[in-house]
């Protein structure tokens, strides 16, 4: 049986670890692993993509699946081609909103975009320049080519979040995954700039922003969460209830998910769907999980949730994950491998 995630996960996350703060190599990762793990033919066979074989062995794909998941829930940086180090959180003058940032970007990308402003890829003679401007996205145009580029809010708020857990400065690609969409970042970002020829992404030192004051209903909920529930549930309800004030969120997510699969929502561990077995009754239910529980987030800024935070779960599955495995909850790739290992 190939070797599940989550062991990967923790060889990698002591390695980086016992080299912290010098920056590890995922060369130096895969070293770790492969004198820790016994590997089998699925760990050493080889991941298809179209039909072709890729050659990476299963076990190092895994593990970068790993180190991946680890950056987008801000535990690990990403802070070089191939170099990952623990998080190093921004000095309040190179802390980014990553809210704000949205809306800065936005205003920026209008103006360019009635100005027919192009600008350049500092490492590359690459042009670019808006299209589109609107409150879903920016759209970035490559002048020499016809795929655009997307900057969404999502998008942008999941970037800040890395450079800020990156201690505010960071390598080239390792923010979004084109080069069109970051060089549009740092671009259209008043805050960010480019260092060492491009290689670099910087914040701009700023005056400490304090955070903005609570909505009077948020203070209101505050208020009434001391009093009947005491010190213990306070964090927990108000995260949970500024969550449900945005639960729009959550079902786009569920239409997302549905249209990716043909109108249905199975479970991502078991495979149940409701829609199958109870029919109309059933149509489009599943519950959704936080892969990173709210109660991580911090307690005055919350988080921002993107669709790779969420998954999708039948009700039995939802509460296997929720209970307590050792110290910690089961992720849902540990699920699944449980799953997988009782039913073989």
């Amino acid at each position: 049986m190939t070797t599940s995630e989550s062991v990967l996960r923790e060889i990698a996350l002591a390695t980086i670890r016992d080299l912290h703060p010098t920056p590890t190599s995922l060369d130096e990762i895969y070293a770790a692993v492969s004198s820790q793990v016994t590997f089998d033919e699925e760990d050493l066979g080889h991941p298809h993509h179209r039909g072709v074989p890729r050659p990476e062995p299963n076990w190092q794909r895994n593990t970068r699946n790993a180190l991946q998941a680890e950056k987008e829930a801000f535990r690990l940086v990403n802070c070089a081609n191939a170099l990952w180090r623990l998080p190093s959180p921004s000095p309040p003058d190179l802390w980014l909103d990553p809210i704000e940032g949205w809306s800065l970007i936005r205003a920026q990308a209008e103006s360019y975009r009635a100005a027919a402003t192009v600008f350049e890829s500092p490492a590359r003679a690459v042009r670019y320049r808006v299209a589109e401007a609107d409150t879903d996205a920016v759209v970035i145009e490559r002048i020499d080519a016809n795929e655009p580029a997307r900057l969404t809010p999502e998008l942008v708020a999941r970037s800040i979040g890395r450079l800020n857990a990156a201690g505010g400065r960071t390598g080239a690609r390792t923010l979004i995954y084109t080069v069109a969409q970051e060089v549009a970042l740092v671009e259209l970002h008043p805050d960010l700039r480019w260092e060492e020829g491009g290689r670099i992404i910087a914040v701009e030192g700023q005056p400490p922003r304090p955070p903005p004051p609570p909505a009077p209903e948020e203070e209101e909920e505050l208020e009434i969460a001391r009093r009947t529930l005491g010190s213990e549930g306070v964090q927990r309800l108000l995260t949970h209830r500024r969550r449900e004030r945005d639960s729009g969120i959550i079902r786009e997510f569920k239409r997302r998910y549905r249209r990716a699969h043909g109108g249905s929502a199975p479970c991502q561990v078991c495979g149940f769907s409701f829609d199958d077995v109870f029919g109309e009754l059933g149509d489009g239910y599943i519950e959704a999980h936080h892969r990173v529980p709210l109660s991580a987030s911090d307690p005055a800024l919350g988080t921002v949730t993107r669709f790779e935070d969420i998954a999708f779960l039948c009700g039995n599955c939802h509460r296997m994950i929720h209970r307590p495995a050792g110290a910690t909850y089961l992720t849902v790739e540990e699920l699944a491998d449980v799953r997988r290992e009782r039913a073989r």
